[in-house]
């Protein structure tokens, strides 16, 4: 590992950072220092040492001192699993604590305390309290401000909000130094050094200054840009240091502090400085610290369990009724059904051009639709954009090139009860033939077992007529179809089927064109197909399916039936404007 060679210069803009006063260029100086593994080291261990200098002169009690050691401790983190959704990491499921997905700090021997750890910054505190009469006047006067003194953060935005002082806090609103309860409702807060906080209530925490807080109970998410790198969280249990990055953070008071680590990096310090304390945490890991951090339990990082940043733009742009996010809004709300076992919003193009990001909470890190029928590119969609909104993407897939999206076969797939199957097309049904499997799961060729679920068009049209289409789903050999489906060249539409042992119904735009009696379903381990599958066994004049043509935009498949007002919502949700 290369050794830093200016410690000096990264230590004046870290306390200029503090202060406030970081112009544009020095913030790109800090963070093109903060790129040698060597200085993050030494920015984390100065950033944690003046915090817990501050909470001993500001009088926290109850705050244990870090333990440290002087080891070269950060190394170049190994790239993590791929974020795509836009909910990205919602989207992951790390399960590997191996060393390579973060990197330790060794601490010290049980006893010792970070004065023993930075004997020279130690003594220049000690010696700066006695020249100038009160280390904590000095501290108070830097980071604690008075309620005459400028804010140290302000109200930027808040749905529902109720304020522990009983007290409207508008847009805008200035925050002092000192404490704040949100007891109902969410809230994003602006700190002065850029860092955006959403709260989500109830939350008791305590502002400190610019660049740190407590949180002494609830949660929140953050996003810091690069300017605002060394926002500090502590809560009872832990300190979080932020290094340019995405979190949440959860505080039960006494039973402990959850850390989510979204995008980026953090450093997690806890108090009583056991063995892995401070460590460096990765996109998609996650800490559980318990016992006053005696106790660190490896967690799966999810966004999905806070209100994120972006969601939390959503929904104020949902409150003015913009469509986009509108539909947006709703989808970060079912991502979290627990019955949801694929939700593809079809817009990772930037991130993952080749790939469907599964954005399913549930099945999260797996089930990405994968490009292709593994054996030719010609089989590969493409990419389209705008989709239902211009801020939105679509695939398109071209017939003619049977092209397609599939997802390996997994057990999670296997529906054997109850079924939910729901997505958005534009079909040119000009170029449709035949049937179209629009999704389907089902054996490779030549297998004599029909698809465990599959929704398409069937034609209904006889020679020589205009082509009709109506809408079917069918599991082995049974097969049940709606009345003719109207569609309208370069519109959109809602497809869906709800299926049990009891009933199954057909839906288009959100409402039921069919109802039957349910199927029993046939389980097999095939893989799922979007847009164009293998030819399934030909029975009696029926014609094989054949490639879709056109675009999607969404799809959704969930472990049980949804109801007509849900199905309803889902379309409502998601339609375009006009």
């Amino acid at each position: 590992m290369t050794k830093f060679a200016d410690y000096s210069e990264l230590e004046m803009l870290a306390e200029a950072q503090r202060d406030g006063d970081l112009s544009p260029e020095r913030h790109r100086r800090l963070a093109q220092l903060l790129r040698n593994p060597d200085a993050r080291r030494h920015y984390v261990r100065y950033q944690l040492l003046h915090a817990e200098l501050r909470m001993v002169f500001d009088g926290d009690t109850e705050a244990e001192p870090m333990g440290f050691s002087e080891t070269d401790c950060f190394a170049n983190q190994a790239d993590s699993s791929p974020s795509g959704c836009n909910v990205p990491s919602s989207c992951q499921n790390p399960e590997s604590t191996e060393a390579s997905e973060f990197e330790r700090f060794p601490s010290l021997s049980s006893g010792q305390n970070i004065f023993q750890a930075w004997p020279i910054v130690t003594m220049f505190a000690i010696f700066v309290a006695v020249t100038l009469g009160s280390a904590v006047m000095v501290f108070k006067s830097k980071d604690r401000p008075a309620g005459h003194a400028a804010p140290v953060a302000e109200v930027v935005a808040s749905l529902g909000a109720s304020w522990g002082t009983g007290v409207d806090l508008p847009d805008g609103t200035p925050l002092s130094a000192g404490e704040l309860k949100l007891n109902r409702g969410l809230a994003e807060i602006r700190f002065g050094d850029g860092a955006n906080v959403i709260l989500e209530a109830p939350v008791d925490c305590v502002l400190d200054s610019s660049s740190r807080m407590r949180l002494r109970q609830g949660r929140l998410s953050a996003r810091v840009p690069s300017q605002a790198i060394g926002f500090t969280v502590h809560t009872d249990h832990a300190t979080v240091v932020d290094l340019g990055t995405e979190f949440g953070l959860s505080s039960q008071g006494n039973n402990g502090t959850d850390v989510h680590v979204f995008r980026g990096q953090v450093a997690l310090a806890t108090p009583n400085g056991s063995k892995s304390d401070p460590e460096l945490l990765g996109e998609g890991v996650g800490r559980s610290v318990k016992r006053n951090g005696s106790f660190i339990e490896n967690i799966r990082a999810n966004e999905l369990a806070f209100v994120s940043p972006k969601e939390f733009e959503a929904r104020l742009m949902a409150m003015s009724n913009e469509p986009y996010y509108r539909w947006l809004a709703f989808s970060y709300h079912l991502r979290r059904e627990p019955a949801l076992v694929l939700y593809y919003v079809f817009d990772n193009a930037i991130g993952k051009p080749a790939r469907v990001m599964n954005c399913a909470g549930a099945t999260a890190g797996k089930l990405d639709g994968l490009f292709g029928d593994g054996d030719t590119t010609e089989t590969c969609p493409e990419w389209v954009a705008p989709g239902r909104w211009s801020a939105q993407s679509a695939i398109r897939f071209d017939g003619s090139r049977k092209q397609t999206v599939h997802v390996p076969s997994d057990n999670e797939l296997i529906i054997t009860q109850a079924a939910t199957i729901a997505t958005w097309i534009r079909p040119n049904t000009a170029l449709l033939e035949s049937d179209v499997a629009i999704v389907s799961k089902r054996q490779a060729n030549g297998s004599s077992v029909g698809p465990n679920y599959e929704l398409g068009l069937t034609c209904q049209s006889n020679t020589g007529q205009e082509k009709q289409w109506s809408l079917y789903f069918k599991t082995g050999n049974r097969q049940v179809i709606s009345p003719k489906v109207k569609f309208v060249p370069g519109k959109w539409v809602h497809l869906a089927a709800t299926v049990n042992a009891d009933h199954t119904v057909l839906y288009v735009n959100g409402q039921p064109v069919v109802r039957e009696n349910g199927v029993e379903f046939t389980p097999h381990a095939g893989d799922l197909w979007i847009g164009c599958a293998p030819a399934g066994p030909k029975t009696g004049d029926a014609p094989h399916e054949g490639p879709f043509e056109g675009l999607i935009s969404e799809l959704v498949l969930a472990r049980r039936v949804m109801t007509d007002q849900e199905i309803h919502q889902i379309y409502v949700a998601g339609t375009p404007a006009p």
